[in-house]
């Protein structure tokens, strides 16, 4: 992670200088990916989002102003008008947390992200006969925030997501329970893009398009598995 940038403790001097008791200034930067697959065509987008906020005051008034683009010392500042301002002191981290390393992996690339919406695509119609894929939608983002306050507080942390979103329809085998087309949509997300997995996807919208359409799950293969107990609490707590 890159240090804070050093225009945070010059916007503090510049606030003490006007007689502001208090400050604090919180600046991120982000970029994500967006990539679709509609039914008519495909679409890949890139964005990069850059903000900063700031609040200060004393006792009696204190002020909050944000904007985008990076802090800049010219910035005009409005006249306190709202309640005091009480900012904590710094503490001592003993968490011992560890930031997980897929937090510096790269965004899924353009072709990367397309043929893992195009297999999704494929793994439904091989999974559901007659089902389809309307809209799909991934958003791989990541950002990097940054704290400073004129108590001494200094923080930073990175932020990473990968939301997906599937919208399918089927035309159910003819005599089913509800007669007519089904559909079906999921919402789900990772840290990672690269740990969404394609045929378990495409697997739980063929789920939910055959209950829709017919009342009932899939059939599917059953048998035993044999679980640890650390395995087995997680899968629990995850239902």
């Amino acid at each position: 992670m890159s240090r804070a940038p050093a225009i945070l403790d010059e916007l503090l001097d510049e606030l003490a200088r006007q007689k502001f008791e208090q400050a604090e200034i919180y600046t991120k930067s982000g970029r994500s990916r967006r990539i679709e697959i509609r039914q008519d065509g495909e679409e890949v987008s890139f964005h990069e989002e850059v903000g900063w906020a700031v609040r200060a005051g004393g006792e009696r008034a204190s002020f909050f102003a944000a904007a985008s683009g990076k802090p800049r010392l010219d910035f005009p500042f409005p006249e306190p008008d709202g309640r005091g301002l009480h900012l904590p002191k710094p503490v001592a981290d003993n968490s011992g947390w560890l930031e997980p390393s897929d937090f510096a992996a790269p965004l899924l690339g353009e072709r990367e992200g397309l043929e893992l919406l195009r297999s999704i695509r494929r793994d439904l119609e091989s999974e559901l006969a007659g089902a389809r894929l309307t809209h799909a939608r991934l958003e791989d983002g990541a950002s990097e925030s940054h704290l400073a306050s004129s108590l001494g507080v200094r923080a930073a942390w990175r932020s990473r997501v990968a939301a997906l979103r599937l919208e399918a329809i089927w035309h159910g085998p003819a005599g089913a329970g509800k007669p007519g087309s089904a559909t079906a949509t999921f919402f789900g997300a990772e840290r990672e893009a690269r740990s969404l997995n394609p045929r378990a996807l495409a697997r739980r919208l063929a789920a939910r398009l055959t209950v829709a359409a017919t009342g009932t799950p899939p059939q599917r293969e059953e048998g035993q598995v044999l679980l640890a107990p650390e395995v087995a609490t997680r899968v629990v707590a995850g239902l």
